[in-house]
C-alpha cells in the first residue's frame, strides 16, 4: 500500500495506529512505544509523509466503493429530479446534495493538491538542513 519510507520497524507500527485517526498518545499505547518517543515521531517528516500516504489510500478505497454506489445513487436522484409527483422538498433536498457532494470533491482536490505540495516542500527542507553546508 505504501512505501514506509526508512521507517523502523516500531515507527512502522506506530504510523500503522496513527494512521487510522488515533491521537499520537493512543497511537503510542498501540504500539507499545513510549509517548515521548511518539511525539518526537509525529514531528519527523517522514513519519508524517508516511500516515498522509496510509490515509489517501484509506480514502482512495473509500472513495472507489462509493464510485460503485455513485451510479445507484446517481438514477434514484435523477428519478427524483425528474419525477413530479415527488414533493418539491424532496427534489430540492436532491438538488443540494448532488451540489454539496460536487462542492466537496472539488475541495477535496485542490487541498489534496496543495497538501501534497506542501508535504514535498517539508521534505526538501528537511533535506536541505540535514545536509551539510560549506561555509
Amino acid at each position: 500500500m505504501t512505501t514506509q519510507r526508512n521507517l523502523s520497524p516500531r515507527q512502522r507500527g506506530f504510523v500503522e495506529y496513527w494512521a487510522t485517526g488515533l491521537s499520537v498518545k493512543g497511537a503510542a499505547v498501540a504500539a507499545q512505544v513510549p509517548e515521548s518517543t511518539a511525539r518526537r515521531w509525529a514531528r519527523d517528516p517522514r513519519v508524517v509523509a508516511e500516515v498522509r500516504l496510509q490515509q489517501d489510500a484509506r480514502i482512495e478505497d473509500f472513495s472507489r466503493g462509493l464510485a460503485d454506489l455513485a451510479g445507484l445513487a446517481l438514477g434514484v436522484l435523477r428519478e427524483v429530479l425528474r419525477d413530479r409527483s415527488y414533493p418539491a422538498t424532496v427534489r430540492l433536498r436532491a438538488v443540494g446534495l448532488v451540489v454539496d457532494a460536487m462542492l466537496r470533491i472539488c475541495e477535496y482536490q485542490v487541498l489534496s493538491q496543495r497538501l501534497a505540495e506542501l508535504e514535498q516542500e517539508v521534505l526538501r527542507n528537511h533535506e536541505y538542513q540535514a545536509t551539510p553546508h560549506m561555509g
